[in-house]
């Protein structure tokens, strides 16, 4: 009996929410933004000006939104950075993962799949006019859009 009263207790919370937690701020500093997400965010020496919309729905059920704004040279190297982590990680676990896909015409169209989540206001990707996107599918999935006039740049991963 108890087995079966353990399964609707979780069922219950699954279907209904109760489990989902949002951690969210801005605009901060770097480190502000560390202390207050209670995550490892993908923020470069330089990030300011740093938003995140973190939402926790149990175990391997997360959505992260994050902007901020840092040197160019320091954008390009964190990205950099996210990849060469992400290829060794997956390596490390048996998985093969594609090179990220990088595109520079399309970019305000490309969308990451969220469950149950809705963007941030402050989400707006779509209004870059110069700049561009890359990410993965897959195995951790991360995207980066980069906004070359601002130095602005939009991450998201559903992991």
């Amino acid at each position: 009996m108890s087995k079966y009263y353990l399964l609707v207790i979780i069922c219950a919370c699954m279907f209904s929410g109760c489990s989902a937690q949002v951690r969210s701020g801005g605009p901060m500093t770097k480190e502000e933004a560390l202390l207050q997400s209670e995550c490892m965010l993908p923020l470069p020496p330089s990030a300011h000006n740093v938003y995140f919309y973190l939402i926790d729905r149990g175990s391997q059920d997360h959505d992260l939104f994050l902007r901020f704004n840092a040197d160019a040279t320091d954008i390009a190297n964190e990205i950099k950075e996210q990849w060469e982590f992400r290829s060794s990680f997956a390596k490390s676990r048996g998985r093969v993962t594609a090179e990220p896909t990088i595109d520079k015409t399309n970019f305000q169209q490309r969308k990451t799949w969220s469950k149950f989540t809705q963007t941030p206001a402050w989400w707006k990707p779509q209004d870059i006019r110069r700049g561009y996107y890359t990410g993965t599918e897959g195995f951790e999935p991360k995207h980066f859009w980069v906004d070359e006039e601002t130095n602005t740049v939009y991450f998201h991963q559903f992991f």
